[in-house]
C-alpha cells in the first residue's frame, strides 16, 4: 500500500488482443490458490488465450502470474521453471510486471576498468536482458505480448553521464519507477533469491516482520550511482534505494521488468485519445459516496525524494459536491515552486505575471506531473475546468489575466475565504502556499501565511503549492 501523507494519517471515510500461447500459465491473487493449467508440469503446455487475456484484464496491483521459463531450482535435468511475475502497475491495455524473485547474480559491468562504461546503456545486464534472457525465456507468442518500451537510461558522455532514450522489451527498473510502483507493495521490494541462487550462498540480509520473507539479497536498478563506478540498487536489508550504489563489477541480483500487453488495440486507442480507461469501481464508489468535509485519498507523489521513502498517497478535502462532480483541495502543499521561474523560462515577463502565464500553472498541468501523480483511471476522473481569476482588489486594479482551462489549479483568495472563513482553518503544516490571485503590483501574488492570513508573496520566490481540482463522480 502507498504511504499516506503525514497530515492525513486518519481519513474520513473493447477490443480483444487474441493470441495463442505455448507456455505454462498460472495466475493467482496474493494469498489465493493457484489456477494452474500445467497439469503439474514445469514446462510448456497450451492454455486458452481468452482465459489468459481475462486474467490480465482483471489483474490488480500485487497479483502474480507466470510467463516464460528460466532455470531456478538448480536441477537442469527437470527443465526450466516458469517465471513468476508480480503486477506492479495497471496501465490501459497493459500491465507493468517485475519478477517475483532474483533470477541470477550478475556484474553490472563486465570489464576490469569499471569506470570505462559504468552506465546502464553499456551494461552487461542490458545486453543479457535484451539478448540471451529474452530469446531463451519466452516463446514467440509470449514475445508478441511484451511491449517495446522507450525508457530513459544513463549513458557515458566523456567523463560525465548524460540521459539517453532506448527502446527495450525487458529492462531493470529505475529508482523512480521502483519508488513509484514497488516500494510500498508489502513483500515485493525484497530481493528473494531463487532456489538455484540460494545454493550459490550469496550474501543475504535477515528480514524481520515481513510475512513469507526471512532473508533477502541486494538487487540492481538501472541508475548510475555516486560515479561511473557505481550503480544504484536495493539493499537486502532495506526497501529504500541505495543511491550511492555498489561497485559495478560486484555481482548483485537481477530482477527483470517488462510491460505485458493484454489488449493492443485498446492500448493504442487510449494513447490516441480514442478510448477511456477501464472503469474502476473502487474509485467511482469513493467519489460517489464523498460528502463535503470528507478527506479522500487520490493519486500519489514523491513529496520527499531526498528520503527515498517512495511515493505518498495524496489527501484531498472535499469542499463542494454537485450531482456529477466534486471540488477537492489538497490537505497540505505537496511541493514548493516559484510562481514565475525565469531560470526555467527565460522569456517570462515579470511585469505581466498572472495565473494564466505562470510557471506553477504550466507545471501543475504538464503531462509529466499529471501522469506521475495519477494513474490513467484516476486522471480520467480529473475534469478539465474553466478557471477565472479575479482582478486584484486594490487601487491598482491589477488584471487577473485571461480565463484558463485546467485540471489542477490554485485557489483564489475569494475561494479560500469562502471555504475557510476562519484563518486558523487555512493553516497547513506551518507552511505558506500560493494563491492564483494577483497582489497590488507585479510580480507579487497573494498567498496564505503561516498563521492562515492572506498576504502577498514575491512571484520569483519559492512557496508552497496546494492545488484544487474538480473530480467526476462517475465514468
Amino acid at each position: 500500500m502507498k504511504k499516506i501523507m503525514k497530515k492525513c494519517a486518519v481519513l474520513a471515510t473493447l477490443f480483444a488482443f487474441v493470441l495463442s500461447l505455448s507456455a505454462c500459465w498460472v495466475f493467482k491473487a496474493p494469498g489465493g490458490k493457484e489456477d494452474d493449467n500445467s497439469g503439474g508440469k514445469k514446462t510448456a503446455s497450451t492454455t486458452d488465450p481468452a482465459k489468459l487475456i481475462a486474467m490480465l484484464k482483471t489483474a490488480k496491483t500485487g497479483d502474480t502470474f507466470t510467463m516464460g521459463v528460466y532455470e531456478q531450482d538448480g536441477k537442469t535435468k527437470n527443465g526450466a521453471e516458469p517465471i513468476e511475475w508480480t503486477v506492479v502497475y495497471q496501465g490501459v491495455g497493459k500491465v507493468l510486471v517485475l519478477s517475483n524473485t532474483v533470477l541470477l547474480r550478475k556484474q553490472f559491468i563486465e570489464t576490469e576498468d569499471r569506470f570505462a562504461s559504468g552506465t546502464y546503456y553499456d551494461s552487461a545486464i542490458r545486453t543479457w536482458l535484451s539478448g540471451a534472457f529474452y530469446d531463451g525465456a519466452f516463446s514467440d507468442k509470449e514475445k508478441e505480448m511484451i511491449l517495446s518500451t522507450d525508457i530513459e537510461v544513463a549513458r557515458r558522455d566523456g567523463d560525465a553521464v548524460s540521459a539517453a532514450s532506448v527502446t527495450e522489451k525487458v529492462f531493470l527498473l529505475s529508482a523512480k519507477e521502483y519508488m513509484r510502483y514497488v516500494q510500498n507493495l508489502e513483500t515485493v521490494p525484497y530481493g528473494v533469491p531463487s532456489e538455484a541462487l540460494k545454493k550459490e550462498e550469496p550474501y543475504m540480509s535477515p528480514v524481520e516482520g515481513v510475512p513469507g520473507v526471512k532473508e533477502a539479497m541486494t538487487w540492481w536498478l538501472r541508475d548510475t550511482g555516486a560515479d561511473l563506478g557505481h550503480a544504484a540498487d536495493i539493499p537486502g536489508y532495506s526497501t529504500k534505494v541505495n543511491g550511492y550504489g555498489d561497485d559495478v563489477v560486484d555481482k548483485r541480483g537481477v530482477r527483470p521488468a517488462m510491460w505485458v500487453v493484454w489488449d493492443k488495440d485498446y492500448m493504442t486507442a487510449y494513447e490516441n485519445g480514442e478510448a477511456g480507461p477501464q472503469i474502476d469501481a473502487e474509485i467511482e464508489n469513493k467519489l460517489k459516496s464523498a460528502k463535503a468535509g470528507d478527506v479522500i485519498e487520490f493519486g500519489a507523489y514523491d513529496v520527499d525524494p531526498w528520503t527515498s521513502d517512495g511515493y505518498e498517497t495524496m489527501c484531498w478535502q472535499v469542499l463542494e459536491v454537485k450531482d456529477d462532480r466534486l471540488l477537492v483541495f489538497m490537505t497540505e502543499p505537496f511541493t514548493t515552486m516559484r510562481f514565475v521561474d525565469q531560470s526555467a523560462d527565460p522569456s517570462a515577463d515579470l511585469s505581466t505575471v498572472t495565473w494564466e502565464n505562470s510557471t506553477v500553472r504550466s507545471s501543475l498541468n504538464s503531462d509529466a506531473l499529471l501522469n506521475d501523480m495519477f494513474t490513467p483511471r484516476e486522471l480520467y476522473m480529473v475534469r478539465r475546468t474553466p478557471v477565472s481569476t479575479p482582478d486584484a482588489k486594490d487601487s491598482w486594479a491589477r488584471d487577473g489575466g485571461a480565463d484558463t482551462e485546467d485540471r489542477l489549479f490554485l485557489p483564489s483568495a475569494e475561494e479560500i475565504r469562502k471555504y475557510y472563513p476562519n484563518a486558523s482553518d487555512r493553516i497547513s503544516d506551518d507552511r505558506t502556499y500560493w494563491l492564483r490571485t494577483p497582489a497590488f503590483t507585479e510580480p507579487y501574488m497573494e498567498h496564505v501565511r503561516y498563521d492562515g492570513e492572506i498576504d502577498t508573496g514575491y512571484g520569483p520566490d519559492y512557496d508552497g503549492v496546494r492545488p484544487m481540482m474538480w473530480l467526476k463522480r462517475g465514468y
